[in-house]
C-alpha cells in the first residue's frame, strides 16, 4: 500500500485519523553512534605523518584549561607543500555512510605577507576503504585515496591572545559513502596553510526503534546515500492489527540520510473493543472524551461537567481534568482528579481565559485527553453565572454519552446564549470543537468578529516580556514599521534566534488594531509549513509581533539570486511543503487571499512557510507587487488572483488553489515574474480567453499539467490542496515522472487538461499558438528589439554582452543559429542561464522564420 492509499484509509477511519496523521508528520530524534573521537584525548593518539617534518601531535589547553591532543602544520614558507595525516584503520560497524565533524583553526594568510604568495587556507578531506588494518596502505597521493572535499574556513586568525589561545574555531561536518568494506582511513592533506586540526569526530546515523501509531519498528541504520529511504518493516503492538485496506502489504516506516524517521505506509488499528492509549503505543484503554460544558462561574472559579467517553472499555473510575492559563505556557499546567464527570476549579483569577482538558481512567488506565476547550472567568465585580436552564441537558448528554445528544446540546447552547440579555465574551468566538468519535476539529477563528480586538490578542497570542526580547539588526521595512533580526531568551531556556516586526511611533488606533490582527490570525496555526508566531510585545513601546526567524527570507527574492542550482526533486520538495501549509489552513476554513512566493518564507533547511497573514491590509502599488482596483473596492494582485475573485470578491480555498498554481509556475521559473511585462488589463483578458502561463524552461510536463488543473475557470473543478499533496507525493516517490519535459514553443502547443481533474471535461483543451505572448517562457516583443544588447536586457541575461560582443555575435540572424555548444563556447557556464538563453534563441527562430498561428 503506497503513502497515497495510506492517506485515504486515514480519512476513511476518522476515529483514529488524527493519531496516524500525528505519526505521519513525526520525526523521531536521530541516534548519532560515534565510531572515532578525539575530543576527550589526552594521551597520544600516535597517527601517522608523511613526510615526518609535516603535522605535529602536540598538547594544549582548550578554552575551559583542559589538555588535550592536536595535530598542527605550519610549513608556509616554502610552496609545494603535500603533507599529509592519516588516521588509525577505524571499523564502521554497519555503518553505511559515515559523518566528519572537524574542530579546527586557520591563520589568516594575510597576516604572514612575506609568504602569503604561497600560503593556504584549506585542506583536503580523503577516505580509503580497506577489509582490515593490516591491508596494503593506500600510497600518499590522491589516486588511491576517495576525496570527500576541500575544507576552507569561515574563520581566520591573524594572532593569539595573551595566553597563546586562538580565539576562532571552524566547525564542518563532511560525509561519505555507501561503505562496503569492513572499515575506512582518513587522511588530510595540507597544501600550505599555517593550521590546527583541534578535534575529530567520525559518526553515523541511527533511525531509534519506536513506536508509534500501534506499531513498533526496530532500530535501522541510515542508508548509504545522502537521500537514501531504508524501509523497516513494523509488527503491530499488543490488542492491535493491520487495517485492512487494498493493496495492504505490511506496516512500513523510512530511515532517511540523516537518522529520521519518515513516509510510513501502511497502518495498525486497534482491535474491536479496544482504544488508543495515549502514547500511540498501547490499546486496552477508554475512548477520549468528547465534549465539555461550562455549567457556572464566578471569577475565581469554573464549574464544568462532560459526557463519559463513547467507548468506555471498562468501568471509569475517575476523571483527570488538567488546565492552565491560556496566556501562559501549557507546560505550566495544573490537575484535578474528580470520581464524577462533574468539577469545580477553584483559585482562578479573574477575567483569564483557561484552557481544559480532560481524560477517563479504568482499571486499565488513562485515556488520551480530549481536545482543549476555552472558558473565561467573570471579571471583578460581575455577577456569579449559573446555567441552570440547560443543567439537565448537559448532564443527560454526560450520562448517555450519545453523539447525537451532544450535537443537541451545542445547538440549544447557542440559542440560549444569544437569547441571555448579556453575551457571554467568547462563547461563540473561541476555539471550537466538533465531537467525532471523542475528537477534535479546530476552526479559523476570524479576530473582526471580535468587539474589542484586544480580546483575540489576549486569546491567540501570547504576551511576551520585552526584557526577553533583543533586537539586533534592521533587515527591512513593513507597512506599519520595521523588520528586524532578534533574539529571544524566555526564562529557563536557550536563546534562540526570532524576526521581530515593529509598529513605528506615532500610530493610530486603527493601525494598532490592523498592525496586531496578523498576530491573531497566525496566533491560531500550528503547522511545520505554516510561519510560527512566538508572541507579542503590547505592554511597552514599541508594539512587537515576533516570529520564528527564516534564514533564507521570501521564496522569490531566494530563487532568483540561485536561479538552476536545485534539482527539479527540490523545487518539487518546495512546491510539496507550501500545498501542506496550505492543506492546514484550508482544514482550518481559513483562506489566505495573498499567497504568492514573496509571500513565503524560506529557512536554512529549504523548508517552505505560508506568512503574511494581513488580509485585511490592501497591498501597495509597486512594480515588484501590482494590484489592481476591483469594482467592489480595494486591491488585488492581479496576477496571483483567480478570475472569480477579480470579478466577483469570491475568495475561497479553491480560489488559493489558483493562486497556488501560480506559485508553483514561480517557483519553477526561478522567480520569474508571472506573465512578465504584460498590463494587468491584458492579464485578465487573456485568462478570460483561456489563455495560460506556459511551463518554464525544463518544467515537467506532469507539474505543468498540475498548473493547468488549478486554473481551471469553474473552482468546483479545480484540485483540493489534499488531492495537490498527494500528487506532489507520488512525484516524489516516483522521481521517473518528473523527467518528462514540456513541449518546445516552435510548434502548436495543446495544454490538455490533467484526467484526473476534479470534475473536468476530458476533451477540454487549451491552445497556444506560437504568436502569442504566453507561449513565451521569458518573451521580448522582437519587433520592437533593435540589438543584441537589448534582446539580452529582455531576458534579463545582460550580464552577458561583452561575452556576445567578444564573439561577434551582434545580430539576430548570427544568435538565432547558435546551439548549446555555442552558448558554452563563449563562457556562459550556469546551466540555468544556458537554458534561459537557448529557450529564447528558439523563439526568435519562429520570429525570424515568421510563422503564423495554426487554426485548430
Amino acid at each position: 500500500m503506497d503513502l497515497n492509499t495510506a492517506l485515504r484509509s486515514r480519512r476513511r477511519s476518522v476515529g483514529m485519523g488524527w493519531l496516524w496523521l500525528a505519526f505521519l508528520f513525526h520525526l523521531a530524534a536521530s541516534l548519532e553512534e560515534i565510531l572515532l573521537d578525539t575530543t576527550g584525548e589526552t594521551s597520544e593518539i600516535g597517527w601517522t605523518a608523511h613526510p615526518p617534518d609535516g603535522w605535529d601531535e602536540v598538547s594544549v589547553l582548550d578554552d575551559k584549561k583542559h589538555l588535550i591532543r592536536t595535530f598542527e602544520v605550519c610549513n608556509v614558507a616554502e610552496p609545494g607543500q603535500n603533507n599529509w595525516l592519516r588516521t588509525h584503520f577505524t571499523e564502521r560497524r554497519g555503518a553505511h555512510r559515515v559523518h566528519v565533524r572537524l574542530r579546527f583553526s586557520v591563520r589568516d594568510c594575510a597576516s604572514m605577507r612575506t609568504v602569503a604568495s604561497s600560503c593556504k587556507e584549506t585542506f583536503t578531506l580523503y577516505y580509503h576503504q580497506a577489509e582490515s588494518d593490516k591491508a596494503t596502505l593506500p600510497e600518499w597521493r590522491e589516486g588511491p585515496w576517495t576525496k570527500v572535499d576541500t575544507i576552507a574556513a569561515d574563520e581566520s586568525f591573524s594572532q593569539v591572545d595573551s595566553t597563546g589561545k586562538v580565539v576562532k574555531m571552524n566547525v564542518k561536518v563532511r560525509s561519505f559513502g555507501p561503505l562496503t568494506q569492513r572499515g575506512f582511513y582518513l587522511a588530510f592533506q595540507d597544501s600550505g596553510a599555517c593550521m590546527s586540526l583541534v578535534a575529530v569526530q567520525v559518526f553515523f546515523y541511527k533511525c531509534p526503534a519506536v513506536v508509534r501509531g500501534f506499531a513498533s519498528f526496530p532500530e535501522t541504520f541510515a542508508g548509504g546515500e545522502r537521500t537514501s529511504l531504508v524501509e523497516a518493516m513494523g509488527t503491530c503492538v499488543a490488542d492491535a492489527e493491520e487495517a485492512s485496506t487494498a493493496g495492504s502489504s505490511g506496516v512500513r516506516l523510512h530511515c532517511n540520510g540523516e537518522g529520521e524517521w519518515m513516509v510510513a505506509i501502511g497502518r495498525c488499528t486497534c482491535r474491536p473493543g479496544y482504544q488508543p492509549g495515549n502514547d500511540e503505543g498501547a490499546c486496552k484503554v477508554p475512548s477520549a472524551v468528547p465534549m465539555m460544558h461550562q455549567v457556572s462561574r464566578t471569577a475565581h472559579s469554573i464549574t464544568l461537567s462532560w459526557p463519559q467517553p463513547d467507548q468506555p472499555n471498562g468501568v471509569i473510575l475517575d476523571y483527570l481534568l488538567r488546565y492552565f492559563d491560556k496566556a501562559e505556557d501549557e507546560d505550566n499546567s495544573f490537575t484535578l482528579s474528580s470520581e464524577t464527570n462533574m468539577a469545580t476549579i477553584s483559585n482562578l483569577s479573574p477575567g483569564k481565559i483557561y484552557a481544559f482538558q480532560v481524560r477517563a481512567r479504568t482499571a486499565v488506565g488513562y485515556g488520551p485527553y480530549s481536545g482543549k476547550m476555552y472558558f473565561q472567568t467573570l471579571v471583578g465585580g460581575e455577577r456569579s453565572e449559573i446555567v441552570q436552564d440547560r443543567l439537565p441537558l448537559i448532564v443527560g448528554s454526560a450520562l448517555g454519552g450519545l453523539a447525537f445528544l451532544v450535537i443537541a446540546a451545542i445547538a440549544i447552547l447557542a440559542i440560549i446564549f444569544k437569547s441571555k440579555r448579556r453575551e457571554t465574551p467568547y462563547t461563540d468566538r473561541l476555539q471550537q470543537y466538533i465531537s467525532t468519535r471523542g475528537l477534535g476539529v479546530k476552526y479559523y477563528i476570524d479576530p473582526s468578529t471580535y468587539e474589542d480586538p484586544n480580546e483575540a490578542i489576549r486569546e491567540f497570542a501570547k504576551e511576551i516580556d520585552v526584557s526577553f526580547v533583543k533586537i539586533e539588526e534592521v533587515i527591512g521595512s513593513g507597512e506599519f514599521g520595521e523588520v528586524c533580526f532578534g533574539r529571544l531568551k524566555p526564562p529557563g531556556k536557550r536563546e534562540y534566534t526570532v524576526a521581530i516586526k515593529t509598529l513605528k511611533s506615532g500610530y493610530t488606533d486603527e493601525q494598532r488594531r490592523e498592525f496586531l490582527s496578523e498576530a491573531s490570525i497566525m496566533g491560531q496555526f500550528e503547522h511545520p509549513n505554516v510561519i510560527r508566531l512566538e508572541g507579542v510585545v503590547t505592554k511597552s513601546r514599541p508594539v512587537m509581533i515576533v516570529t520564528e526567524f527564516m534564514e533564507n527570507g521570501s521564496l522569490d527574492s531566494f530563487l532568483r539570486q540561485r536561479e538552476g542550482q536545485f534539482s527539479v526533486l527540490q523545487l518539487v520538495g518546495m512546491q510539496r511543503g507550501i500545498a501542506a501549509g496550505m492543506r492546514y489552513l484550508s482544514d482550518m476554513n481559513y483562506v489566505h487571499r495573498d499567497l504568492a512566493a514573496r509571500n513565503i518564507l524560506v529557512n536554512s533547511n529549504l523548508v517552505c512557510k505560508v506568512s503574511d497573514f494581513g488580509l485585511s491590509r490592501f497591498l501597495e502599488d509597486d512594480a515588484s507587487n501590482p494590484t489592481y482596483t476591483g469594482a467592489l473596492g480595494g486591491k488585488i494582485p492581479i496576477r496571483w488572483t483567480a478570475p472569480e475573485a477579480i470579478q466577483y470578491r469570491k475568495f475561497t480555498s479553491s480560489s488559493d488553489v489558483w493562486s497556488y498554481g501560480i506559485v508553483m509556475w514561480e517557483v519553477m521559473s526561478y522567480g520569474e515574474r508571472p506573465y512578465w511585462d504584460m498590463s494587468n488589463q491584458d492579464v485578465i483578458n487573456a485568462i478570460e480567453q483561456d489563455y495560460r502561463l506556459p511551463p518554464p524552461p525544463d518544467c515537467p510536463s506532469v507539474l505543468h499539467l498540475l498548473m493547468l488543473d488549478c486554473w481551471q475557470k469553474e473552482r468546483v473543478q479545480r484540485p483540493k490542496f489534499e488531492q495537490i499533496v498527494s500528487a506532489l507525493d507520488k512525484m516524489i516517490r516516483k522521481p521517473s515522472a518528473l523527467k518528462a519535459i514540456g513541449t518546445g514553443s516552435t510548434s502548436l502547443v495543446l495544454f490538455p487538461l490533467m484526467e484526473e481533474s476534479v470534475g473536468a471535461k476530458k476533451s477540454q483543451t487549451v491552445c497556444l499558438r506560437p504568436s502569442q505572448p504566453l507561449l513565451s517562457n521569458s518573451p521580448p516583443d522582437f519587433p520592437s528589439l533593435t540589438s543584441a544588447h537589448e534582446w539580452l536586457d529582455a531576458i534579463k541575461m545582460g550580464r552577458y554582452k561583452e561575452n556576445f560582443d567578444q564573439a561577434g555575435l551582434t545580430t539576430f540572424d548570427v544568435i538565432s543559429r547558435m546551439t548549446l555548444e555555442d552558448i558554452q563556447r563563449i563562457g556562459i557556464t550556469l546551466v540555468g542561464h544556458q537554458k534561459k538563453i537557448l529557450n529564447s534563441i528558439q523563439l526568435m527562430r519562429v520570429h525570424l522564420n515568421q510563422l503564423e498561428p495554426v487554426e485548430v
